[in-house]
């Protein structure tokens, strides 16, 4: 069974468990939980590892929190709304391309605490992916076992040269 690790409601570096407590590893946080002090909403961990359906559901609520869905909240989604939501999508993708280019492929945080580099470029991927599928209602986690069962029986290249 997978260890749950907690990480910062603040920043999302991971809790280190101290005696009473717990404290963000990140140096320029300085979050403290204890187990005794109510969590406000904003400052409540998020339990490490998820499925892929709690990580879109997850992302979706955050997205939604910070106003990124105010003006399409519930219904269906017009069709430029999903074009602008891959649009997003696409610039992380662009985004981690030039990370790759510049050999940024450690990931690290800047001087604010944000993480950055190739992998954290992936995981903007797949927050906004998680979160544009959540909001249409795709399950996302069976989505992606459902194309891995298939795939695995695909020829070797998917029968292509290249």
């Amino acid at each position: 069974m997978a260890k749950t690790v907690w990480t910062c409601g603040a920043c999302h570096h991971t809790l280190q468990p101290l005696r009473d407590g717990y404290a963000c590893v990140n140096p320029k946080c300085d979050n403290y939980y204890t187990p005794t002090e109510p969590l406000s909403q904003k400052e409540k961990p998020m339990p490490f590892p998820m499925t892929i359906t709690e990580m879109s559901e997850a992302a979706y609520n955050n997205s939604k929190a910070k106003g990124f869905w105010d003006e399409h909240p519930t219904g269906p989604l017009h069709p430029e709304t999903i074009a602008s939501k891959l649009a997003l999508i696409h610039s992380e993708v662009s985004e981690a391309l030039e990370d790759a280019r510049d050999g940024n492929m450690t990931s690290r945080c800047d001087e604010k605490g944000k993480p950055i580099g190739f992998g954290s470029e992936l995981a903007d991927i797949v927050i906004r992916v998680g979160d544009l599928a959540k909001r249409l209602g795709i399950d996302l986690g069976e989505e992606v076992t459902n194309k891995m069962v298939f795939n695995a029986t695909r020829p070797h290249k998917h029968g292509r040269k290249i």
